[in-house]
């Protein structure tokens, strides 16, 4: 008899039961007898209680219970071709992040090479790493050039004539008197120093308040207590205000200049005796201010490289200067730099 009844399925008994059946899954009977229904293109099925062929050419299936239905040919080819396109591009990122890895390296082994300087081969690799610079709108996000950088070498300095340029010895480690090095600010003038590393603490520039660019350089001089004693650990701070003038350019105006002992606690007294023909000195800390008032000094740098590590800058004079980030800055950094 079971048999017999499933020979004698109509199309409504069939249709029920493929609606009952997708009851089961959250489809209602009345659903499944609406318009969610087409005419399937299969011409039979078996009941599998019985294995009888049941003829559904003149039934109806709800669309998505049809296993009979392909995807066009037109939809996989589209699918296909997006899914090439993007292996191919995170292929191609992949490839210039390597690039540039590996131009960094150079570059580092080329200025280590030459003493720090940056020579011609030097410049033809920065010149290959601003091609594919990550970042070419750097200033239109903060993240990328707030913070405290150190510069990895003093610069290769140009003439301001496009193509002309020659190399400029390091900072670190050279000798000269603080007058030089500070324009004849601070006196005396011939005390002889020795330069160390430069940092450069840069705030978020914004057309709303006041931001600060800091170039702090740090210097050493002989203790005058004696040659037994440790040298004077000292930094000579240079702060500006800064504008954004374009999405890779900052334009700079340096407006006072100060030197200060880095451990007062330590070298005061033998600070101040260095010191003493200077005035307006602050009795706490030794600093000495310098206010260029009317006189100040304007100029303005390009980024042309910057990742999350390196960033590379074409100032107005034509001299380029390669800088690191530094994720600890020294603890005497946060005072000098406010």
């Amino acid at each position: 008899m079971a048999a017999m009844a499933a020979l004698s399925a109509t199309p409504s008994t069939v249709l029920a039961s493929i609606a009952n059946t997708r009851s089961g899954f959250g489809v209602s009977e009345a659903e499944g007898r609406r318009s969610n229904l087409a005419r399937t293109n299969c011409k039979w099925t078996t009941d599998s209680r019985t294995n009888s062929r049941v003829d559904f050419a003149s039934s109806y299936a709800p669309i998505d219970s049809l296993r009979c239905r392909r995807r066009r040919p037109s939809l996989i080819r589209a699918s296909t071709a997006e899914q090439q396109q993007q292996q191919a591009s995170a292929a191609g990122s992949a490839g210039l992040a390597a690039e540039r890895t590996r131009l960094k390296q150079q570059l580092f082994d080329q200025m280590e090479a030459a003493s720090g300087n940056l020579n011609e081969e030097c410049l033809a690799t920065i010149g290959e790493l601003e091609k594919i610079n990550p970042n070419p709108e750097p200033l239109l996000y903060p993240e990328l050039y707030v913070g405290c950088w150190t510069q990895l070498k003093a610069g290769h300095k140009g003439t301001g004539r496009k193509g002309e340029g020659k190399a400029e010895v390091g900072f670190e480690g050279v000798s000269m008197t603080l007058g030089r090095a500070t324009f004849g600010v601070f006196k005396p003038a011939d005390l002889e120093i020795i330069l160390g590393e430069v940092y450069n603490p840069v705030e978020e520039a914004s057309p709303d308040k006041e931001s600060i660019y800091s170039l702090i350089l740090l210097f050493t001089t002989k203790n005058p207590r004696g040659d037994d004693l440790p040298p004077i650990e000292s930094i000579i701070v240079n702060p500006a205000r800064q504008t954004v003038d374009s999405a890779t350019r900052l334009g700079l105006a340096f407006y006072e200049t100060s030197i200060r002992p880095c451990n007062p606690q330590r070298d005061l007294e033998a600070w101040k005796e260095i010191f003493q023909e200077a005035g307006g000195m602050d009795e706490q800390t030794g600093e000495i201010k310098f206010s260029y008032d009317d006189k100040v000094r304007h100029g303005y740098f390009d980024i042309t490289y910057i990742d999350e590590e390196l960033r590379i800058t074409k100032g107005n004079m034509g001299n380029y200067v390669v800088a690191g980030r530094v994720n600890e800055p020294p603890n005497f950094l946060t005072s000098a730099s406010s």
